[in-house]
């Protein structure tokens, strides 16, 4: 047992011993809720409204003081009350990231009609995707701060890498399968893959896949210090440059989308925004400390995701990505180049700033609820000519989200949208 209500358990047995296998049968997973919190505000409408009238709601740094730094600007969360979200939940006690995490899953939770209480609220769990994860400034300072450097416990279980979906789990009552999956920008891809396979082997009838990120005073330093920040123009004009390494603009938020066994979604009536159908992952080798831009770790991702999703190339109609804005967006646009000549490619992260592990699933759930009325989606801002003027011509079917990260995961989500083309 653990901080914030986790749970598990190990059963290990003789080698020997003759174990029944599981069951084989399993059940289609779809996506009946939507839930996001960026720079844009509250909830997945208010972002679409705000990207199809072209808005870009960066402000100045204001939370904490800027120390000599080049960049000024970020996609902050602005601020929200209980009351704006759900009176019932104490949003005091959490730390920021956990706000903008309780607060995506109970708009995800609200957008799909599902009630948690106690007598569903074992059938339905959460997977938190996880990149730099809460902030650790109060405990290291409450450590270096002593004289026999004394930690804090109730601020040593706020930093902990699942701690914000033990928030989650505890304000939304949510019972079910829990986990924290750490593997760093795009992680809510990850969490998707996660959910999927928990659904389909019925392990849980509904999971919350989710991710969220706060950008905080230190992280803010570093990433200034070692040039991994635009500043001036180039913050105020978010753009994708392929001759920068690593630079980039960051956002924070949190995103949620409820994903439930067909059986379950069906029984209550609920309506589905996409199917997801199967996912690929796969890790570049290479050095730890260079930028993995070879694309062939990514390609095979992406033909993983399509078998296992009974898919051809030419089924994708549209692309969901989350770039950088640097090099480390060029085996993507290499990969889709190649497998997905003329496909549109969608994104958020020049609207709210890069969302670490969230970007991804911030932009996947903006195209469903988009899509979900008609083809229109919003003006693109990569800078990019033949990226901006490449639009939906029709409603796709199917959608592929794609993730690729400097330290070489690669992740592919292929999912289909509901209705005819």
């Amino acid at each position: 047992y653990a901080f914030g209500g986790n749970n598990s358990a190990v059963v290990i047995a003789d080698r020997d011993r003759v174990v029944a296998p599981r069951a084989t049968e399993r059940d289609t997973v779809v996506i009946t809720g939507l839930g996001a919190v960026t720079a844009a505000g509250l909830g997945v409408p208010r972002l679409v409204e705000t990207m199809r009238r072209n808005e870009v709601p960066f402000t100045p740094v204001s939370r904490f003081p800027l120390l000599a730094c080049k960049s000024k600007l970020g996609g902050f969360v602005p601020h929200f009350t209980a009351a704006e979200v759900d009176r019932r939940i104490d949003f005091a006690a959490l730390n920021e990231i956990s706000r903008f995490a309780v607060a995506a899953g109970r708009l995800a939770l609200d957008h799909a009609g599902l009630k948690v209480g106690r007598a569903n609220g074992e059938q339905v769990g959460i997977a938190m995707g996880v990149c730099n994860g809460p902030c650790e400034m109060g405990h290291m300072d409450r450590v270096f701060g002593t004289a026999k450097y004394e930690a804090d416990l109730n601020s040593f279980s706020n930093i902990t890498a699942n701690s914000t979906a033990g928030w989650v789990s505890t304000s939304l009552c949510l019972k079910g399968e829990n986990i924290s999956l750490g593997t760093g920008p795009h992680a809510g891809l990850q969490a998707m893959a996660w959910a999927f396979d928990a659904l389909g082997e019925k392990r849980s009838q509904a999971i919350l896949a989710m991710a969220a990120d706060e950008v905080y005073a230190q992280t803010f330093y570093n990433y200034d210090g070692i040039g991994f920040l635009y500043a001036g123009e180039d913050e105020q004009c978010y753009r994708l440059h392929r001759d920068e390494a690593k630079r980039k603009v960051l956002g924070e938020g949190a995103a949620g989308l409820l994903m439930e066994s067909a059986t379950a979604a069906a029984a209550r009536g609920a309506t589905v925004y996409g199917e997801m159908l199967g996912y690929g992952l796969s890790m570049d080798a290479g050095q730890f400390d260079q930028q993995n831009l070879d694309a062939e770790g990514l390609t095979r991702a992406v033909e993983l995701a399509l078998k296992r999703s009974c898919l051809d190339a030419q089924d994708i109609g549209l692309i969901v990505w989350a770039p950088q804005g640097n090099r480390q967006d060029l085996k993507m646009l290499e990969v889709a180049g190649k497998l997905f000549p003329n496909v549109p490619l969608a994104t958020t992260t020049f609207h709210t700033g890069y969302i670490e592990s969230a970007s991804i699933l911030v932009t996947l759930a903006a195209a469903l609820s988009a899509l979900h009325d008609g083809p229109t989606l919003w003006p693109e801002r990569t800078g990019l000519s033949e990226l901006d003027a490449r639009g939906l011509t029709e409603r796709p079917r199917h959608v592929l989200a794609l993730g690729s990260t400097d330290i070489g995961y690669n992740f592919a989500v292929a999912v289909r949208l509901p209705g005819k083309a």
